[in-house]
């Protein structure tokens, strides 16, 4: 082989290189977007699962004393009574707990991915990987966010929510700047 196809060969080898640890970067960035998101989305239902379970305690706890409280407005009482009888009955179709832990099962899993992929990145900094084993590595990162969503996500409706996605996309990118600012 001349020197010149072997420098050929460097440069697409390189230029190889340069495509897949961009993917990586990007999943990089992604990993640690979808957790702070998760996070998100966790506090939210958890704050509307310590509500309605709060509300419905107290109505049901307090039925006799908030009647006597309210005897001059026996009609808000009622209400409230009323309410707290529909909740009780929707309160199976909210899912909360089951989407809570769902979703804190998905955060752990794509944690434990962002630590992998931080570590692979480490390498990559390092120079101490090849372009073969940054594919075998992409593929097995594809593979397991495929498990992720697949296992976790499948019965999760997240929403889509521009605040969360601003807090996401700023703390990921905090993050990535604080620790690898030189990318």
């Amino acid at each position: 082989m001349t020197a010149e196809v072997q420098a050929e060969i460097s440069d697409v080898d390189l230029q190889r290189g340069r495509v897949i640890t961009a993917r990586i970067w990007q999943r990089f960035n992604t990993a640690l977007f979808d957790c702070h998101y998760l996070r998100r989305a966790i506090r939210f239902r958890s704050t509307w699962s310590k509500y309605t379970s709060v509300f419905l305690a107290l109505t049901s706890s307090g039925g006799i004393a908030g009647w006597a409280i309210l005897k001059d407005a026996p009609y808000v009482w009622a209400v409230i009574i009323g309410l707290s009888q529909v909740i009780q009955a929707l309160k199976p179709y909210f899912a909360f707990d089951k989407e809570i832990s769902s979703l804190k099962a998905a955060l752990a899993a794509n944690e434990n991915l962002s630590m992998l992929i931080e570590k692979q990145w480490i390498k990559i900094q390092n120079q101490s990987v090849d372009i073969e084993a940054l594919l075998t590595f992409e593929d097995e990162l594809l593979e397991a966010l495929t498990k992720i969503n697949q296992k976790h996500m499948a019965d999760v409706k997240l929403e889509d929510n521009a605040k969360w996605k601003e807090y996401a996309g700023k703390n990921a990118t905090e993050y990535l700047q604080q620790h690898y600012p030189w990318e």
